[in-house]
């Protein structure tokens, strides 16, 4: 089985992946991209293309941040990681004890990526990326903004579990999560009673939209209309989550 490492993927016809090297402005591809023919994707087996769709020539996939030889469809890229990131955070809040978790998420401020920016002038743009980022905030609050409340039990088995569950699940090196548990070690005397935590996504995200888009210097390539609405506006928006024991 071949090793995937690239930041992001776009699988293709047969004919054209092995071709598109030899068409005019293939150098202009990110080298981070890696395109795949749609017969070759059993030399991957063991990768996870996660998907709502099948895999078909024309789909785009962005590295997962946080787990291994995972690849994320970058028309659910966002929804994808927004809920696991959730759901891992909370699981290891409950298993450290806590009593109440809030999550939400903040955006700081929507842009017109690279290839669009010629379309509109700095005034009018302006405005429409003002609009666009309080409809981004109202569909994204809507979505993930939610409360949870517990009984707050724990014990030095739970604190075990939530660190391994941590490892496992690729988020133990996130600096706030680190500090989670550091701070509710049952050995310490003093712990934490409440924290705020904001977990940067957009950068991961809007990183992997900057290498797909550069497939649009090649004609060769037909990705469906919904990868190209990704390419024309790009989000920064952190997610927050405040934690009290």
């Amino acid at each position: 089985m071949e090793l995937l490492t690239s930041d992001a993927v776009l699988i293709a016809a047969d004919e054209k992946a092995d071709s598109y090297k030899f068409y005019d402005d293939s150098d202009k591809l990110d080298e981070r991209l890696k395109v795949i023919a749609m017969s070759d994707l059993s030399d991957y087996g063991e990768v996870n293309f996660v998907s709502d769709q099948t895999l078909a020539p024309g789909m785009m996939f962005g590295k997962h941040p946080y787990l291994p030889n995972t690849y994320v469809d970058l028309t659910s890229f966002e929804d994808n990681i927004f809920k696991y990131t959730q759901l891992k955070t909370r699981e290891i809040a409950v298993l450290l004890g806590a009593k109440r978790i809030s999550f939400t998420v903040k955006v700081l401020e929507t842009k017109k990526s690279e290839k669009n920016l010629h379309i509109e002038g700095n005034a009018k743009g302006a405005k429409a990326n003002l609009d666009l980022r309080k409809e981004e905030e109202t569909k994204l609050k809507s979505k993930y903004t939610k409360t949870f409340t517990f009984t707050g039990q724990t014990d030095a088995d739970s604190y075990l579990r939530a660190k391994k569950l941590a490892k496992e699940s690729g988020i133990e090196s996130v600096e706030d999560i680190e500090e989670l548990l550091m701070y509710h070690n049952p050995e310490l005397a003093n712990k934490e009673l409440s924290r705020e935590v904001n977990i940067e996504i957009s950068k991961e995200f809007n990183s992997r939209l900057d290498i797909a888009a550069t497939v649009d210097y090649l004609k060769i390539f037909s990705v469906k209309a919904d990868y190209e609405e990704k390419f024309k506006i790009y989000n920064e928006y952190i997610y927050e989550a405040k934690f009290e024991w």
